[in-house]
């Protein structure tokens, strides 16, 4: 919430830096709801400069083809409406719970495991299970509340480095995973959905279905291990087998009953000109369109019994997902607008607490 905004400010859709396709300017009591009711979930850019404009700038598809035709298939919709934030909320609400994305029934009547809708507190956890399970097994006694068990470095590789090459796992992670099951706990391991380490043997074999720039070249993301990863093209069967084999060994081999699957509700969709790999090239909504082949078949690996969840919280991904981690820094003026739009259909989960946001102890709290 910008009180007496000033300067300019926006985001990526769909990704969680611009979850939702709509914002709202209030004055007095009358606010101006802006918002693109887009149900495919193209790609766009959001930006507002106060005093100055408010713009989409849309990534049609074909866009590297020259003198392309490009039609907007979704309407952007202007409305004065009396009341302030929550109500624009209600506006978007009552069209955006009618979309492909938004889970057609609440939280307590969803698919979602029984006892992973009751989770009080989560552990987040990294290393081997020598150093992991006494101190959840402390927790679990201390507490006795349901709990979730959020899993990194589960494997032998480093963290974000060598992916997707997830297996062999730690020694013992088999029976921990067992152990702590039995003891009613969600383990939740760690996986990426996006990225292929550039420097695994086995690149060369991946290159033809990662994400390629105008120039043909394949896009890099470095993070803090300072490898060279590269997003995969989800519209390719190649990256879809690889993930939903991963998540399957997982359940069916180690036994997890959760799986983090992350970057997918985070980060934006690249722009992809490969013509190989099927889909328009550069913009549009093929990539939410390729992750929702993904996501469908892992949701059919253990349907009831496999709690699947994200990185922070997008809405294009909502059907999917039975949690949104919301790591995100909290600020004194955040407005809860993604819980009134969909507060009902999809769980959030986490809090980064204190240090990046400006709350002091008793905001957390």
């Amino acid at each position: 919430l910008h009180r007496a905004a000033s300067g300019g400010f926006g985001g990526f859709y769909p990704s969680a830096n611009w979850p939702a396709q709509f914002l709202a300017l209030t004055m007095g009591g009358r606010t101006l709801y802006i918002a693109c009711h887009d149900g495919l979930s193209g790609t766009k850019w959001f930006s507002f400069d106060v005093g100055r404009d408010f713009r989409f700038t849309l990534a049609p598809p074909d866009m590297a083809v020259p003198g392309a035709d490009f039609e907007q298939d979704f309407d952007a919709v202007l409305k004065p409406i009396r009341g302030n934030w929550f109500d624009a909320c209600l506006e978007y609400r009552k069209w955006a719970l009618k979309q492909r994305w938004a889970p057609e029934r609440p939280v307590k009547d969803r698919d979602t495991p029984e006892g992973f809708k009751r989770i009080c507190l989560w552990i987040c956890e990294n290393g081997p299970p020598e150093k992991i399970v006494p101190g959840v097994e402390r927790a679990l006694s201390f507490f006795r509340v349901p709990m979730g068990l959020h899993w990194y470095c589960w494997h032998q590789i480093p963290f974000d480095n060598d992916y997707p090459h997830y297996f062999p796992a730690k020694p013992g992670f088999k029976e921990a995973v067992a152990r702590l099951v039995g003891k009613g706990l969600f383990v939740m391991p760690y996986i990426n959905g996006r990225l292929w380490d550039s420097d695994t043997p086995d690149f060369p074999e991946a290159l033809p279905f990662a994400t390629k720039g105008l120039d043909g070249k394949f896009y890099v993301e470095i993070y803090g291990s300072g490898e060279k990863l590269v997003p995969m093209c989800p519209y390719t069967k190649f990256w879809g087998d690889k993930l939903v084999g991963i998540v399957k060994r997982l359940v069916e081999e180690f036994g997890v009953n959760a799986v983090y699957i992350d970057q997918v509700a985070a980060a934006g969709p690249r722009l992809c000109f490969d013509r190989t790999h099927g889909h328009p090239l550069g913009g549009g909504h093929w990539w939410v369109d390729g992750y929702y082949r993904i996501l469908r078949r892992i949701r059919a690996i253990a349907p009831g019994r496999l709690a699947m969840t994200s990185e922070n919280n997008c809405e294009a991904y909502m059907r999917w997902f039975d949690a949104f981690l919301t790591w995100t820094w909290r600020h004194p003026d955040m407005a809860p607008l993604y819980d009134a739009v969909y507060g009902a259909r999809i769980l959030r989960f986490a809090s980064p607490g204190l240090g990046g946001g400006g709350d002091d102890d008793t905001a957390f709290r």
